[in-house]
């Protein structure tokens, strides 16, 4: 009754919309989030985000027809530098394959002109709702259009449970390219992927202050459960950890039931027996990092990615592209990454693995976004964005904000492509919120 009482607001919500510009293509854009591995996106990666194509489309319509602010100019500036960047670095190291500079031409042409549209989009919200209401009816409209994916990952629970992968893998087959079994995907290419979309979920429904909200968490959790992802686990952890100190403030009761919630998290990742509830895979990749970790080394890391490719790319990746960027403070150029990976690890003293295509292709980026834009776009350009990014989190006003701006850390943390909407969304609606309240500020100073 409560979860029905909370969607009949959010339609409320949604139909507050009707009198923003481009409403129809904004709302089309966030239904397709967690449509992330289709068919119909055009690019030789898995991952393959259809939602930035209708931003695009209202961001080429504003630039064309309004006038460009600074806002705008800053996000066009940023594409051309890493445009700029990795062409003078495709001549200066002269790479034999021109896929590395094409593609990230490609994606810097529709990250800016997604992000535009994307930016016009809330900017229109929070002119006609202000800043809070702005903030909320967003996050509604975030939570009520991830319901067709959260109806496919509850219905493929029970085909996973048992064991009826054929019917998961044709559902999965109509929206994604990828199926995993034993693991639910909702409509994405990957279970760590519906871990990521339903977090960003979660998130938003901190903003959402109808009756109701807590039974649809716990709903988002039994699906995060059931996704095995390990990585996705990991993401929630840090999500926490930011909310938590976010939101501090000293209370014995509320101290203690952190501390409990740690002790129990640490006991049910360590006792084998409740590890059982988890699939092959997720116990699988919690064993090998407890390995890790009673005897952490980088010896032990690189044995350990010679049998694991999940290992080399979430953590020797970012340590190689780390490595590199003391060598070439400069940048390597945008996607070219994977022309130095191979050579690099061999330069460790390791090449068994490196010939493996498999490894090849789970080595083929940094994935992590702080390495990625160090290693390819030079140390210059990553110490402007992070101080960029510091002063948004500086300026961030209110708890709920700042645990927003600074979700971004944990999103990004497995996942280094510039069409991440776990990267774009949050800093777009900071900045626009911020800005919101800035007007808002002016227009109580200066009444007509």
């Amino acid at each position: 009754m409560k979860l029905f009482q909370l969607f009949q607001k959010l339609k409320q919500d949604l139909r507050k919309l009707n009198e923003i510009p481009n409403a129809k293509l904004g709302i089309f854009g966030l239904l397709l989030l967690p449509l992330d591995s289709s068919y119909l996106f055009p690019m030789d990666t898995q991952y393959r985000p259809l939602w930035i194509i209708p931003f695009c489309l209202i961001g080429l319509w504003h630039t064309i027809f309004s006038k460009l602010n600074k806002d705008v100019f800053f996000v066009y500036s940023i594409g051309f530098f890493v445009i700029l960047t990795s062409v003078i670095s495709y001549f200066y190291f002269e790479y034999q394959e021109s896929s590395g500079v094409t593609k990230a031409v490609i994606v810097a042409l529709i990250a800016s002109t997604g992000y535009v549209g994307l930016g016009a989009f809330v900017k229109n919200i929070f002119l006609r709702f202000g800043p809070q209401e702005g903030l909320r009816v967003f996050s509604s409209l975030i939570v009520i259009l991830s319901l067709p994916a959260i109806v496919i990952g509850i219905i493929q629970i029970p085909g996973e449970i048992l064991g009826l992968y054929e019917i998961n893998s044709f559902i999965s087959s109509l929206f994604s390219i990828r199926y995993v079994p034993g693991r639910i995907h909702l409509t994405c290419g990957e279970p760590s992927w519906a871990a990521r979309y339903l977090i960003m979920v979660l998130i938003f429904s901190v903003f959402i202050p109808y009756k109701g909200i807590n039974q649809f968490r716990y709903l988002l959790l039994t699906l995060l459960i059931f996704t095995a992802s390990a990585m996705g686990f990991i993401t929630a952890f840090f999500i926490s950890l930011i909310y938590i100190m976010s939101n501090f403030k000293f209370n014995t009761k509320k101290l203690s039931l952190y501390i409990t919630l740690i002790i129990l998290i640490y006991f049910t990742l360590s006792n084998y027996e409740l590890l059982l509830f988890f699939s092959p895979y997720a116990i699988d990749k919690i064993n090998t990092i407890q390995l890790l970790l009673q005897d952490i080394d980088f010896e032990t890391l690189m044995a350990a990615s010679a049998i694991d490719g999940s290992i080399l790319a979430r953590v020797v990746n970012p340590i190689v592209a780390f490595d590199l960027s003391l060598k070439y403070p400069l940048g390597i150029g945008g996607e070219s990454f994977r022309f130095w990976i191979v050579d690099s690890i061999r330069d460790y003293g390791y090449r068994g693995f490196v010939d493996e295509e498999s490894f090849l292709a789970a080595g083929s980026t940094p994935k992590l976004l702080l390495a990625k834009i160090l290693v390819e776009y030079g140390v210059p350009f990553t110490v402007f964005l992070i101080f960029y990014y510091l002063r948004m989190v500086k300026r961030a006003v209110g708890k709920e904000v700042l645990f927003l701006i600074l979700s971004v850390v944990g999103l990004t943390l497995s996942d280094d492509s510039f069409l991440f909407y776990g990267l774009l969304i949050p800093i777009c609606i900071t900045q626009n919120y911020l800005n919101s309240i800035k007007l808002n500020s002016f227009v109580k100073l200066n009444p007509a």
